[in-house]
């Protein structure tokens, strides 16, 4: 297991900055998931890591040990590719064995170490077979074995699922969580699925247009940070305007809004004016009755059976908000109808 750490790490393409200024510690046997949309500089930092792209400026560390100048074969990490690498006119053996035949392993080495990453990878007895006699499931198990068989220190995922059906995904993600957790190996993978980051990961890294917007375990992230492009594009958030109307106290103040009038606890230097608070779909609920002083009703203009939950979008004025009910509590409202929205204070973030 090896710690990461990623200092002034910055990286430019003649005008454009693709990784700027990232400050950042990987600890030792953590999944890592580096997630944002596309061109957030994500992939870039990861390649950086890898020492198949040079910084700019800044420096990567390996316990303590620079590495930023060093070639990929020289720092002990395996990568697996988005879109897998493998050679078509090998076997899965030959593919797997590949690095190791580089570094000139006896050929008895080459077949136990072999042998035991495709066991790993649950792939024993397809040894012969080649790429195109494999599912895509399997392809993305033969290039996790490749990376796993040179015993890296650190294995990094650059969207390995990203060509996969929504199914056999969440069957690979679950696979790789648990490999990882097996070998205890320090992994940092790279994603722009929200729900793949939260599902698998020990901690997140935002990234958007180049910086790191927030870092945590995946519920910090969703539940905690108040930057307004997290709560955007991780999940759905909806936002309100609100004006300040009282202060009590040095952290609390009284906030009037179009869904009416909320207490905001740990409100640090707000002062009487207007704000934008963010609350997520799934922390209000749908009423008949008029829950807080001066809330404006508001009418369902479309209702979504999803499964598990029920999502609602309601039109107060001329805003749209979403409201998401476990489909158990559905109180079984219809398109059309006049409610009101009853929000939880204890989750309403002011976000700026």
């Amino acid at each position: 297991m090896v710690n990461v750490n990623l200092i002034n790490l910055t990286k430019i393409f003649g005008k454009d900055v693709a990784v700027d200024n990232v400050n950042l510690t990987i600890e030792h046997g953590t999944f890592f998931t580096f997630l944002g949309p596309s061109g957030s500089g994500k992939s870039t930092t990861l390649r950086m890591i890898a020492g198949l792209e040079e910084p700019t400026r800044g420096e990567i560390l390996f316990d303590n040990r620079p590495v930023t100048h060093l070639p990929p074969y020289k720092r002990g990490v395996g990568m697996v590719f988005q879109n897998y690498a493998l050679w078509p006119f090998m076997t899965v053996f030959d593919n797997v064995a590949f690095g190791l035949r580089i570094q000139k392993l006896s050929k008895s080495e080459i077949r136990e170490r072999v042998k035991e990453a495709l066991r790993l990878v649950q792939l024993e007895g397809l040894e012969r077979r080649y790429p195109h006699q494999l599912s895509g499931g399997q392809q993305q198990r033969v290039a996790i074995a490749r990376a796993l068989v040179v015993n890296p220190k650190i294995l990094l995922l650059d969207e390995p699922l990203s060509n996969l059906d929504a199914k056999l995904r969440i069957e690979m993600r679950r696979e790789i969580r648990k490999l990882q957790r097996r070998l205890g190996i320090t992994t940092i993978y790279v994603t722009h699925d929200q729900e793949e980051a939260l599902a698998i990961s020990d901690k997140v890294a935002v990234m958007n247009r180049g910086r790191i917007v927030a870092v945590g375990t995946p519920y910090e992230v969703y539940n905690n940070s108040n930057n307004e492009f997290v709560l955007s594009f991780v999940g759905h958030t909806n936002f309100i305007e609100g004006k300040v109307i009282e202060t009590r106290g040095e952290n609390t103040v009284i906030v009037e809004t179009k869904l009416g009038e909320y207490k905001i606890r740990h409100a640090h230097n707000i002062t009487n004016g207007k704000i934008i608070l963010g609350f997520r779909p799934e922390h209000a609920r749908l009423t008949k009755k008029q829950p807080k002083p001066k809330s404006s009703i508001g009418k369902i203009v479309m209702k979504e059976f999803l499964g598990k939950i029920v999502r609602y979008e309601i039109k107060v004025g001329d805003e749209t908000i979403v409201i998401d009910i476990m489909a158990k509590d559905d109180p079984g409202y219809s398109e059309g109808d006049s409610v009101y929205i009853d929000i939880d204070e204890n989750h309403l973030l002011v976000v700026h």
